[in-house]
């Protein structure tokens, strides 16, 4: 499967209005209006939105896109998908206008994360960031993400084999605990899974700019 990078992402947060200052004024996106009046959304570059919020007890990733070219692509995406034997569902109408993109499908990771496969992004143009950001480096996709595995292999082996990711390199931090990079794109990483224990949940999300002078 040949998956562009991180499309967008969709966190669970307890504190929509807090964590939507710190989106603008902290990290700054812009907020604008999205495809639902629902949730609040951030675009960081020509694309109608890349982050989305939705209001929950637990703090993590809601759901996280993964884009692919075109319609051919997706349906060879969709091929690849059948063959490995994921179980992959085809996005409601609801789910499309609400992501605002022309085909997806869904699936879960080992961990639970809801993992979105789509096609056919929604660019509007206008970028402006409201904390002087000049621009967000989106060639190779939206930043990554750092999740914590309770099963490591498990999770390789859907990250590697079902969604054909390749292995950049790993770090040994501790008996039984490691960091593994993965990569879809010339990134050095697009997901990095962390084993520390039997817990779940998210370490990081990372966002780039160009220069130290932006960060």
């Amino acid at each position: 499967m040949n998956l562009l990078g991180i499309g967008y992402l969709g966190l669970t947060v307890p504190d929509v209005a807090a964590w939507s200052d710190f989106a603008t004024s902290i990290i700054g996106l812009q907020r604008v209006d999205g495809p639902s009046r629902d949730a609040p959304y951030f675009r960081a570059d020509d694309r109608q939105w890349r982050l989305t919020l939705r209001q929950g007890d637990r703090p993590g990733i809601a759901f996280v896109g993964f884009e692919v070219n075109d319609e051919a692509a997706f349906d060879a995406a969709l091929a690849h998908l059948e063959a490995e034997g994921a179980k992959a569902q085809p996005a409601t109408q609801d789910e499309l206008a609400e992501r605002g993109v022309c085909g997806m499908v869904h699936l879960e990771d080992p961990s639970g994360l809801r993992i979105e496969v789509f096609w056919g992004p929604l660019v509007t143009g206008g970028f402006c960031s409201p904390a002087g950001v000049p621009r967000f480096v989106t060639e190779h996709g939206f930043g990554h993400y750092v999740p914590l595995v309770s099963d490591l292999p498990a999770s390789m082996d859907f990250y590697r084999r079902v969604l054909g990711m390749r292995l950049s390199d790993y770090c040994d931090i501790g008996p039984g605990m490691s960091v593994h990079f993965l990569r879809c794109t010339p990134r050095h990483h697009t997901v990095a899974l962390t084993a520390v224990g039997p817990i779940e949940g998210l370490h990081h999300i990372a966002f780039e700019v160009p220069d130290i002078d932006d960060v």
